[in-house]
């Protein structure tokens, strides 16, 4: 009897060690688990910083880029534009004289033919410089505007009130802004003749110079 409780006894002993290592092993696991959990919060956090600074330089770039191709659309209109009004400047003379003819008084038949052949030639360059925005400004009748007009000459007339454009010599040409048609460029000012009042007051120049400068603001 003695022998067998002996037995139970070693027996209840092997399963309560048995018991104990396990659970130390699943201490282990779990402290081993924890740990692996702790770890890869941690990276799973640096991973966030990470991707937050990614974006964040990735924006950054893609607004530089944006600035830059601004830039560039700004810089290659420029330099058309700029062509484009040097490239007018130089057209201007050839102008001047196909004008000059036109301004001519013939009245030969065969040169009458001559003379319509070059105004449609004057004309083609217009509808060039118009293509581009570009137009003549300032003719007989219009109010002298020193801002436009340069004063080759003077006439005093009796029946002036103001100060008007009597002849001009060379028109002026301006280019029309592309976004804002109320702004230009002026490329070259007209040289004009120019009709003054005989009795040209001070109270008449005062007006004059307010007209001249209404006009320029309304412009």
């Amino acid at each position: 009897m003695e022998q067998k409780e002996n037995q139970t006894i070693e027996g209840v002993d092997i399963a309560q060690g048995t018991e104990l290592e396990e659970k130390q092993q699943e201490s282990k696991e779990l402290e081993f688990l924890l740990k692996e959990n702790e770890k890869l919060k941690m990276e799973n956090q640096n991973l966030k910083l990470i991707v937050e600074e990614l974006k964040d330089n990735w924006a950054r770039e893609r607004a530089e880029f944006s600035n830059y191709r601004k830039r560039m659309q700004q810089e290659i209109l420029f330099a058309k534009n700029q062509g484009i009004e040097d490239f007018v400047k130089k057209l201007l003379p050839i102008i001047d004289n196909l004008e000059l003819v036109l301004s001519s008084k013939i009245e030969n038949p065969e040169v009458k033919n001559f003379i319509f052949g070059v105004e449609m030639i004057r004309n083609e360059f217009l509808k060039i410089l118009e293509s581009v925005y570009i137009k003549p400004m300032v003719f007989v009748g219009d109010k002298f505007n020193p801002q436009i007009m340069e004063a080759i000459d003077v006439e005093y007339r009796d029946n002036l009130e103001e100060e008007i454009v009597i002849e001009v010599y060379k028109k002026a040409y301006i280019k029309i802004d592309d976004n804002d048609g109320k702004k230009y460029n002026l490329l070259r000012s007209a040289s004009v003749k120019v009709g003054k009042p005989k009795q040209l007051t001070s109270e008449n120049l005062q007006n004059n110079d307010n007209k001249n400068n209404d006009a320029i603001n309304q412009s």
